[in-house]
This record gives C-alpha cells, structure tokens and sequence, in this order.
C-alpha cells in the first residue's frame, strides 16, 4: 500500500476518491479544513467537501474545490462515469427528499453543471450514500432508507441519461448483512469486485464473485384433439410485464421462449386465429436467487367447427367459384406422412368437400 502524496492528503480526514478510466483525473473529499477561514460550519462542524485534482507523470496538481462546496453542507463521495463528464455524489444540501441524498452534475468545458437531484425512486427519508457507476452504466449506491437488512445496504439501478428506469433491487446476502455495507466497485465484466462492511465490528473490505441470475421462460402452446395434446404452430404468444409487451410466434412443434428480469412478475397469453383465446397463464422472477428455466404450457381451445351448408343447386356456372382458406399443413422433413397437428386443416377441407 502506498500513500498516494502529500499534494492530496490533509492533517484531516481524506477520501473516498474517483478517477477517470485514464487515471488522469480525480475527485476526492477531505474534511473542509481551511486554515485561513477555519473551515466551521455555524454549528462548528468540518462538513466534507469533494476537490479536483489532474495527474501527469505520476505527481498529482492543481487541487480545486468543487465549485457547489459549502460550509454549510457536505458534498461527499464522489463517483465520475469513466468518460469523466458526469460525476454522482452525496450531499445533505437543503431541498433534498431525506439526510443525504443522490446528486449528478455534468461537465461542460472545464465547469460543472448545477448539481441535480436523483429524485424519489432512489432518494429516500433516509441517507443515500457512497454511489458507483459501474461500466454497464449501473448504479450501486448505499441507503439505510429502502428495504432492506438493516443498517446501510447496497442496491442497485438500471440508468439511461442518469435516469433509473428499472426497479431498485437489493443486492443481498451475501453481500449485505444486518450491519453496514457500503462503497462497493466492481470490474469491467460484472464478475467480481469489492466492498467494505461494519459486519464484524469494524470497517473491513471484503471480496466477492458475482454469478448473473439468467431466468428464461419457456412452454408450448398445445390443444386438445380427439382426446390427445396436440401443438399449434404459428401461434402468437405475448409477454406482458410493467405496461411493456414482448411477442413470439412459436414454432412449427408449437414452442417458445423469452428472457426474463429478475424481481418481475409476467403474464403470458396465446393467440391464433381459429381458436378461441387468448389462453392466458401467470410467471414471475420475484424471489427467484439461481438461474433457471420456467415452463409454462398454454392450451388454446378450437373452435366448433360450423355445420356443412347444403350446396344450392347450381343455375349459373359463374356463380360457383369461391375462396376456400385452408390453415398451413406442414411435413416432417423427407416425409409424407399427415402429421397431428394437420389433421384440423385436414378435417376442415374434408367437411367442405
């Protein structure tokens, strides 16, 4: 371990600290210690403020103090996207949902926008803190305010344009605990990383391996025929799930699949033209901690087939040609044998003739 110098380092607390991919730039907190001002909030509290810093050759220069600091609020743990234009941190600035809440701030030139907050889906009553954007644009962060195991646990969101548009999901045992869990980072392939933790009484940096949950749905869509299940080709199945709507046709053995989202529940319906429908059926991820496969078969009822209709004697040869449709009757390859799921289509024309 090597002390990284005394052009960032304080007599007062330094750190957290956030570099950009090239490792040429930086934001890190310190204590807000000036020695000409004394550095006192009016309740005589040192609050935390971030500063800036560029590295060239291995030395650190020209230290900045984030143009938002104050000495009336803290603003803390910085997290810079690997590019270096947007910067999430904490702050307890007045106007915000709780104690500390999510902020971001933009680049533009060599200036930060004015700092935003993260809203009510992330920010709570309570205190979000020590927030990571990992390189598939995830957000982690800590909060003592969601659901969670108690004390501060790690969660994480799904951002686009700095906005979360998944659901926040509490990463778990065992990576959280009854205590503090907090300051996790994580590698480029999602696979491994780091956080600290208070489980064991003190502030301690733990390891851990991360095996994606993959969920996958699966199932066919059958009906009845003369007492046995058939399957129904070219049925179209959907997938409906948080007001969104995925469609599949299935296949000529009457199969689909989709991928699912953890913590999800689903509804899933079939339709064809000639049954009566749709067949509907229930799934859902929540709860589901190891990757597996769900099956759900949905049986689509046939429709009565309508009586013959007597033909009318025929007075006009041009009144008797008419449009018959007749459903897909598809072979097994390199046979010629009708296989079950034909024999409705075959039944049908054989009434009509």
């Amino acid at each position: 371990i090597t002390l990284i110098g005394k052009e960032l380092n304080t007599s007062l607390h330094d750190g957290p600290m956030s570099l950009t991919r090239d490792q040429k730039f930086a934001f890190y907190n310190r204590n807000n210690f000036r020695t000409s001002k004394g550095g006192r909030n009016k309740g005589g509290v040192y609050k935390l403020n971030m500063f800036s810093a560029q590295n060239a050759g291995g030395k650190w220069y020209g230290v900045r103090p984030f143009q938002y600091n104050s000495l009336e609020y803290s603003t803390a743990h910085p997290a810079l996207t690997p590019d270096g234009n947007v910067l999430y941190f904490v702050s307890d600035m007045p106007g915000g949902f709780g104690g500390k809440d999510l902020y971001y701030t933009v680049k533009t030139g060599d200036l930060w926008g004015k700092p935003v907050n993260m809203g009510s889906v992330i920010n709570t009553e309570g205190d979000e803190t020590f927030p990571y954007v990992s390189p598939d644009g995830t957000l982690y962060f800590s909060s003592n305010g969601h659901t969670g195991l108690g004390g501060l646990d790690i969660f994480k969101v799904t951002l686009k344009d700095k906005v979360p548009v998944s659901k926040i999901t509490n990463l778990g045992v065992p990576v959280n605990s009854s205590k503090d869990d907090f300051g996790l980072i994580i590698n480029a392939s999602n696979a491994s990383g780091y956080f600290s933790s208070n489980r064991y009484g003190s502030d301690d940096i733990f390891k851990y391996d991360y095996a994606p949950v993959v969920v996958k749905l699966e199932g066919k869509i059958l009906t009845n025929y003369q007492n046995s299940k058939i399957a129904v080709p070219n049925a179209m199945v959907y997938l409906l799930y948080n007001s969104k709507v995925d469609s599949i046709y299935t296949d000529n053995i009457g199969r689909y699949k989709f991928s699912l989202a953890v913590n999800t529940p689903y509804t899933v319906s079939a339709t064809k033209p000639g049954f009566i429908g749709p067949a509907k059926g229930d799934v859902t991820t929540v709860g589901i901690k190891k990757s597996t496969t769900l099956i759900k078969d949905l049986e689509l009822l046939q429709k009565p087939l309508a009586p013959p209709i007597p033909p009318s004697p025929l007075t006009d040869c041009a009144t008797a040609g008419r449009i018959l449709n007749i459903e897909n009757i598809f072979y097994d390859l390199d046979k010629f044998n009708i296989r079950k799921d034909a024999l409705p289509a075959m039944n049908h024309l054989l009434s009509v003739l």
